[in-house]
C-alpha cells in the first residue's frame, strides 16, 4: 500500500509544478519514455508504473498523449524494451513525448484520468484510456485508488466545479454514509493538504530510501524507490500455455464471468442491447469523465480477449459480446471520444494471457493508435492540418 500511496502522491507532486530530481530511472519499463527536446507537446499515458512516471521531467513545447489505465495499458505481459508505449512514441517521433502511468487494476477514470484533467489547461493533451465491451465500474473518485482522488480534491488540483462530477459525489457519499474507512480516507487527505506529511515521506522514500521493511522487497526494502525495476517475467509461448492445466483452469470460470447479462434476444435471433443497458454505459462514461473538455481530448482503447478464450464461449455468449462492443463504440463516439475497437482484431501470439499483449500484440495496438494520435492532434489544433494539394499545384 506504501508502494502506491508513494507513486500516486509523487505524481500528484509532479503535475502541481513542483521542482524534482530527474535523475534517470535504471533499466525498467520507464526506457519506453524517450526524451526528447523541441517538441510540440506531452503524450501522457496511463500504463508505465507510477514510480516511472514520478520521475519523468516536464519539457516544454511537448504535446501530452495521456494513456491512462489498466494493467492492459500498464504493459502486464510485456517485457522493458518492447513495451506498447515506447513503440508508440517512436511511431510518433518526436513531435511527442508519451509518458504511460498505467495502473494495474485501475479504471477508466482514476489516477491518468485525473493527471490529465491536473495540467491539460496549460499542456497539449491528449489521453488515452481503455474500456472493456459495456464498461467498467465506476464512481465519481475511483474504485481501487480513491486516496488519488481525494489526494487531488483537496489540494484543488481538479475541477471542484464541475457539475456532473458534484452531483455523482452526492450520490456516492450518501450511499457511503457511515463507512468509516471512507471518512478517515477523505479526513487523512485534507489534512494532508494543509502539511503535505505523505509528500514529505514519499519523496524521501522514492528518492532516497524507504523506511519500512517489507517481505516483499526485503533486503531492497530501503532501496530508493525509483532505483527497483518493474520487469515483466517473459510469457510462455500460446500452444504451452494453452495446454496447461493451471491455465485453463483459470479461463473456463473467466468464460462465464464474460458473459455479459441484460441483452435480449429478437425473434429472429439476434441478440441487441436494451435502453436501459445503454444508458448505464452512457452513465459510466460521465462518472469516469465528466469533464467534456477532456472528453475532446481523449482516445478510448475498447479492449478485446484472447482468440482461444473467445473459442470457448457458446456461439449465443460470442455474439452478445459482438453486440455489445459494438454498441459500446458508438456510445464513447456520442460522448465526444475517439475511440479504437480491438474486438476480434489480434490473434493468440498478440495475447500473453487472455487479456494482455504480448510485445507483438503492444506493437499492432502501437500501429493503430498512431494515426489516430496524429489525427486528434490535429482536429485540436496542436499540429498543422496535412493540406492535399490543389489541382493548379499538381500540374
Amino acid at each position: 500500500m506504501g508502494f502506491v500511496l508513494g507513486s500516486g502522491m509523487r505524481f500528484c507532486r509532479l503535475l502541481h509544478g513542483w521542482q524534482e530530481d530527474n535523475r534517470d530511472p535504471p533499466a525498467d519499463r520507464g526506457e519506453s519514455v524517450p526524451s526528447v527536446d523541441h517538441t510540440r507537446g506531452l503524450v501522457l499515458s496511463h500504463g508505465v508504473t507510477g514510480e516511472t512516471a514520478g520521475s519523468v521531467p516536464y519539457e516544454e513545447g511537448k504535446d501530452q498523449c495521456d494513456h491512462r489505465g489498466s494493467s492492459i495499458l500498464n504493459g502486464s505481459g510485456q517485457q522493458a524494451h518492447e513495451l506498447w508505449s515506447g513503440k508508440l512514441a517512436r511511431l510518433l517521433g518526436p513531435e511527442y513525448k508519451v509518458v504511460n502511468l498505467g495502473f494495474r487494476a485501475a479504471t477508466m477514470g482514476e489516477v491518468g484520468a485525473l493527471g490529465a484533467e491536473m495540467i491539460m489547461d496549460r499542456r497539449k493533451v491528449i489521453f488515452i484510456t481503455d474500456m472493456r465491451p459495456g464498461g467498467n465500474p465506476a464512481h465519481p473518485d475511483g474504485v481501487r485508488f480513491r486516496y488519488f482522488f481525494w489526494d487531488a480534491w483537496y489540494k484543488k488540483l481538479i475541477d471542484r466545479n464541475n457539475l456532473a462530477r458534484n452531483a455523482s459525489l452526492a450520490e456516492t457519499q450518501n450511499l457511503r454514509r457511515g463507512d468509516v474507512t471512507f471518512a478517515d480516507l477523505r479526513a487523512g487527505a485534507r489534512l494532508d493538504s494543509r502539511f503535505y506529511f505523505n509528500d514529505l515521506w514519499n519523496s524521501l522514500a522514492y528518492h532516497h530510501g524507504g523506511t519500512i521493511w517489507n517481505r516483499i522487497h526485503c533486503s531492497k526494502s530501503f532501496t530508493p524507490l525509483k532505483l527497483l525495476p518493474d520487469n515483466e517475467p517473459q510469457p510462455p509461448p500460446p500452444d504451452v500455455r494453452h495446454a496447461s492445466p493451471d491455465y485453463l483452469a483459470t479461463i473456463d470460470p473467466c468464460v462465464k464471468r464474460l458473459d455479459p447479462s441484460g441483452l435480449e434476444k429478437e425473434a429472429d435471433g439476434q441478440w441487441t442491447v436494451p435502453p436501459a443497458m445503454v444508458q448505464q454505459i452512457q452513465k459510466k462514461l460521465e462518472v469516469s469523465l465528466p469533464k467534456d473538455e477532456l472528453r475532446r481530448r481523449t482516445i478510448v482503447i475498447e479492449t478485446t480477449y484472447e482468440p482461444f478464450v473467445m473459442a470457448r464461449m457458446p456461439p449465443d455468449q460470442h455474439q452478445k459480446l459482438a453486440v455489445l462492443s459494438s454498441c459500446t463504440e458508438k456510445e464513447i463516439q456520442a460522448a465526444g471520444m475517439r475511440c479504437l475497437n480491438t474486438f476480434g482484431k489480434f490473434t493468440d501470439e498478440d495475447f500473453a494471457d487472455h487479456v494482455h499483449f504480448t510485445g507483438a500484440g503492444g506493437a499492432k495496438l502501437a500501429a493503430d493508435l498512431a494515426p489516430l494520435v496524429r489525427a486528434l492532434a490535429a482536429d485540436l489544433g496542436y499540429t498543422k492540418q496535412q493540406q492535399q494539394p490543389s489541382e493548379g499545384q499538381k500540374k
